[in-house]
């Protein structure tokens, strides 16, 4: 009997032992699963926290500009557009930044316009903010000296009387007020234009900024274009100026001619201003526009 209990108890101890192996297995497996599950949640499936649009912020205030954000409109042709065989078009509204809504009616107009800001005006600093998170090419409007001294090119403007020095002032302040700017354009300037010395130092700015000026030909004497490609300024010229009629029957004509002039040319450049009629006109006629022209940043148009 007695030899009979001793392999009982020897079974008992084996079988004792056993369990304590499988437990311990059981417990270093669920330690492991464990493991590989916090750190696949902590370190490799981390949530996305940079999704929401930068410009929602910007353009709140009202909806219909939501409508178009950067993914919508295109200033630059990508690689999409190289079998599209389209004329290109590049459209300025110029004198922006003195009315709010109108401004921002041209900001959500579903088509790739630029624009040219005023310096010194209420609204520049909000309407170029929306149009540059929009994807848009922004332009500093430079006053310039006209021709007629009895109209006035308004604050911050270059004269053929100022110095280099006074020149480069205002230019920087000009540049630190407006730093989304791609490019520059001339507002008025009939005279400062003309003025070899003063463009010299005004395209000389603009070279060290590497950024670019469209000549907006108020005057046929301009050098600026000229003078820009000597010295190896990005540049372009207006050929058509959509409104200086304000009747909405004549700047449709214009846009058709501009849209004429494209096919004709391979590319064309058109300015025009902040005014309702241009607004009904570019509304009208903006599915004949596109069918026919592919309307661009204008910087896509500087060489």
């Amino acid at each position: 009997m007695a030899k009979k209990k001793k392999r009982k108890i020897k079974k008992k101890g084996t079988g004792g032992s056993r369990s304590r192996w499988v437990g311990i297995g059981a417990i270093g497996l669920f330690c492991l699963f464990t493991f590989i599950f916090a750190f696949y949640f902590i370190f490799l499936h981390q949530p996305d926290f940079s999704t929401k649009p930068l410009e929602d912020s910007v353009v709140s205030s009202e909806n219909t500009l939501k409508a178009y954000s950067p993914s919508k409109l295109k200033s630059r042709p990508d690689k999409a557009d190289i079998l599209d065989n389209r004329p290109l078009v590049a459209i300025v509204i110029d004198d922006m930044g003195r009315k709010e809504k109108l401004g921002k009616r041209f900001l959500s107009l579903d088509l790739v316009l630029s624009f040219a800001f005023l310096p010194h005006t209420p609204y520049a600093k909000e309407l170029t903010q929306i149009a540059a998170n929009q994807g848009r090419d922004v332009l500093l409007h430079l006053p310039m000296e006209p021709l007629d001294s009895r109209f006035d090119p308004g604050p911050g403007a270059l004269f053929t009387s100022m110095a280099d020095r006074e020149i480069n002032s205002i230019m920087q302040g000009h540049l630190k007020a407006f730093p989304h700017i791609v490019g520059v354009n001339n507002h008025m300037g009939s005279r400062f234009t003309a003025h070899k010395a003063g463009m010299a130092k005004v395209l000389e700015i603009i070279g060290e900024n590497n950024i670019f000026f469209l000549d907006s030909m108020t005057s046929a004497d301009s050098v600026a274009y000229g003078m820009a490609v000597d010295m190896g300024v990005k540049t372009a010229r207006r050929q058509v100026f959509l409104d200086n009629e304000k009747d909405q029957g004549k700047i449709e004509a214009q846009i058709k001619y501009l849209i004429e002039l494209a096919e004709k040319n391979g590319t064309a450049i058109a300015i025009g201003h902040p005014y309702q009629v241009t607004y009904d006109a570019l509304s009208s006629t903006r599915e004949d526009l596109l069918a026919r022209v592919r309307v661009v940043g204008v910087g896509s148009l500087m060489h």
